[in-house]
C-alpha cells in the first residue's frame, strides 16, 4: 500500500513539474496505455473456438453456415473456407443444429443384432433392411447426393404362377443445393440397385428426389423422358459445333471462330418388317422320283367281221398278247426366293441441321504470305465437319466479322481481401499500441526528471515549495555569476549586523 502511495505522490510531483506540452504528452500516453490494456483484456476474453466440421465442399459449407445462423450460433470459417469453427461453449448446440450435415444417419447401418431366443422368421426382414441401408450408404458416396433412402418391396413367395409378383425398389435422393441429376446418372443408380438385389429387374426400380421429381423412367433409351431428350440434343449440338470450331482454330487460331449448331432430332421409334418374293430366284428344295412297271396279258380280237363276232358267238381264240406299262413320277418342290427385311428405327435420328458461324479472318490478313481463304472454302470446311446433308434441307449461314478478344473486355475490379487480414491487423494493433505507450512514457519520464535532488526535512515538500526550488536551480545553472554576487552581498550583510550590535552595546 505504501508503494502505491509513493507511486501516486511521484506521479503528482512529475505532473506538477511538467509544462503544458509535457502534460499533454503524459495524457496521450495514459490514454494509449489504457486502450492497450483494455484491448488486450478484450482479446484475451474472447471465446475459444473448436473445430465443428472440416474438409467441406462449398455447397456443404454454405448449408452448414445457414443452419448456424438460423440457430443464432457464432461461427468462424477456416482460411480455405472448407472448415467451420464454433465457440467451445456452443459446440453441443451447433452439433445438434448441423444434424446430418456432420452426423450422417447411421442407425440403419448398424450391424445385425440377433439373439438365440429371437424369432427366426424375422431374420430375412433384418437382412433386407441391412441391404437397404448398405445400398443407401453406397449411393450417398455419389457426387451431388446428400442423403439417400432405399426401399425394397419383396412380395411373399407363392407356389402359384398367377400369384407371383416381381420384386420392386424405390430410391429417394436428397440432392445437394444447386445440384440436378441427369437421366444418365439416375440410370447408374438404377443399375446399382438392380444388380445389388436378387431377382430385381431395372424396369422395376424408381428413382425420385425429395421434391417429387422423377429421375428415372421405365422407358429405355433417349426417348425415356423429356430431360433425357434435351440432354441428348444438347450433347449432339455441342459435339458438332466443337468439331467445326476445332478445325477453324487450327487454321485461324483460338478464339477467331464461333460455330453454333441447332439439331432437329427425331425421338420416335418404329419397326418395319418387309418380305420380298423373287420368282426368278427359285431354288429346288426337294425332289421325289417314283418309277413303276405294269405287265398285262390281253387277248386280241379274232374271227370274221360281222354280227356273230361282235355278239361273242364265235369260238374263242387261244392266242394272248402281253402289254408292259412303265410309269415315272417326278415330284419337285421349289423354294421361292424371299427376302425378310426388318428395319428398326432407333430414337435420336437427326432430321435437320442449321449452322451459324462467325469467322474472323484478321489473323490471316496480318500474317505475310498467308493463303487467301474464301467464304466458300470456309463454308465447305464447316459442312464437312458437322456432316451437312442437303437431302435433309440443312442450312448454313456464315458471317465474316472481327470478334472481340479478351483484351477488349472491361476488367472488373477485384476487392482486396481485407477480411482475411482483419484479425491479424487487430491483434497486431494491440501490441503496437502497448509498445508505443511504453516508449512515450519512458521518453516523457526522462524529459521531465528534475536536475536537483528533492529537499526533504522529515516530510516531503509541498508542490509550491518544490516548484520554487526547481526554478531557483534553473536560474543558478543559467547565471552562476549572479548567484556568486548574491552570496557575497548576503555574507557582507551577515558580517555587518554583529558589528552594529557590538557598537550599540558599548554606547549603552
Amino acid at each position: 500500500m505504501n508503494a502505491f502511495r509513493n507511486f501516486v505522490k511521484q506521479l503528482s510531483l512529475i505532473w506538477g513539474q511538467a509544462g503544458p506540452a509535457q502534460r499533454a504528452a503524459l495524457a496521450a500516453a495514459g490514454v494509449l496505455l489504457a486502450a492497450a490494456i483494455v484491448g488486450v483484456g478484450v482479446w484475451s476474453a474472447r471465446p475459444q473456438y473448436v473445430m465443428l466440421a472440416s474438409e467441406l465442399t462449398p455447397v456443404d459449407a454454405g448449408a452448414l453456415i445457414a443452419r448456424l445462423e438460423s440457430a443464432g450460433i457464432k461461427y468462424r470459417m477456416g482460411y480455405s473456407g472448407s472448415s467451420v469453427q464454433v465457440p467451445q461453449g456452443s459446440y453441443s448446440q451447433a452439433k445438434v443444429a448441423a444434424g446430418e450435415l456432420i452426423n450422417p444417419d447411421t442407425s440403419r447401418l448398424a450391424p445385425l443384432e440377433g439373439s438365440i431366443i429371437g424369432d427366426p422368421s424375422m431374420r430375412p426382414y433384418q437382412i433386407e433392411r441391412q441391404l437397404e441401408a448398405s445400398l443407401a450408404r453406397t449411393i450417398m458416396t455419389f457426387t451431388g447426393v446428400n442423403k439417400a433412402t432405399v426401399h425394397i418391396g419383396r412380395p411373399p413367395d407363392s407356389p402359384f404362377i398367377t400369384e407371383q409378383r416381381d420384386v420392386t425398389a424405390s430410391v429417394v435422393l436428397e440432392l445437394k443445393q444447386n445440384v440436378s441429376y441427369s437421366a444418365r446418372q439416375a440410370a447408374g443408380i438404377v443399375a446399382l440397385v438392380a444388380n445389388g438385389v436378387e431377382g430385381l429387374d431395372p424396369e422395376n426400380v424408381t428413382v425420385t428426389d425429395t421434391n417429387g421429381r422423377m429421375l428415372s423412367s421405365s422407358s429405355q433409351g433417349v426417348a425415356g423422358d423429356i430431360a433425357g431428350q434435351l440432354e441428348y440434343r444438347q450433347r449432339v449440338e455441342s459435339s458438332l459445333g466443337a468439331n467445326a470450331e476445332l478445325m477453324l482454330s487450327q487454321l485461324l487460331g483460338f478464339g477467331h471462330a464461333v460455330v453454333r449448331v441447332t439439331a432437329d432430332v427425331d425421338f420416335t421409334t418404329s419397326t418395319r418388317n418387309e418380305i420380298t418374293f423373287d420368282p426368278e430366284g427359285k431354288v429346288r428344295k426337294t425332289e421325289k422320283i417314283e418309277n413303276g412297271e405294269t405287265k398285262r396279258l390281253n387277248r386280241p380280237p379274232n374271227g370274221a367281221a360281222g354280227t356273230s363276232t361282235n355278239l361273242g358267238n364265235a369260238s374263242p381264240s387261244t392266242e394272248k398278247a402281253e402289254t408292259i406299262e412303265k410309269k415315272e413320277t417326278i415330284n419337285t418342290d421349289y423354294e421361292v426366293g424371299k427376302v425378310n427385311d426388318i428395319v428398326n428405327k432407333a430414337a435420336g435420328t437427326i432430321k435437320r441441321l442449321t449452322i451459324a458461324a462467325v469467322v474472323d479472318l484478321s489473323p490471316l490478313k496480318d500474317k505475310e504470305g498467308a493463303p487467301e481463304i474464301t467464304p466458300e472454302q470456309l463454308t465447305g470446311i464447316i459442312k464437312q465437319a458437322v456432316g451437312f446433308d442437303p437431302s435433309r434441307s440443312d442450312e448454313i449461314e456464315l458471317l465474316l466479322a472481327p470478334l472481340a478478344t479478351a483484351s477488349d473486355a472491361v476488367e472488373t475490379p477485384v476487392a482486396a481481401p481485407w477480411r482475411e487480414y482483419e484479425s491479424l491487423v487487430r491483434n497486431a494493433s494491440l501490441g503496437i499500441a502497448a509498445l508505443v505507450a511504453l516508449i512515450l512514457g519512458m521518453l516523457i519520464l526522462k524529459k521531465v526528471q528534475p536536475g536537483t535532488p528533492t529537499i526533504q526535512s522529515g516530510a516531503a515538500l509541498d508542490t509550491r515549495r518544490a516548484r520554487a526550488v526547481a526554478n531557483m536551480s534553473d536560474a543558478v545553472r543559467r547565471n552562476p555569476e549572479q548567484l556568486k554576487e548574491a552570496l557575497r552581498l548576503w555574507l557582507a550583510e551577515d558580517a555587518s549586523e554583529p558589528a552594529a550590535e557590538t557598537a550599540t552595546a558599548r554606547a549603552a
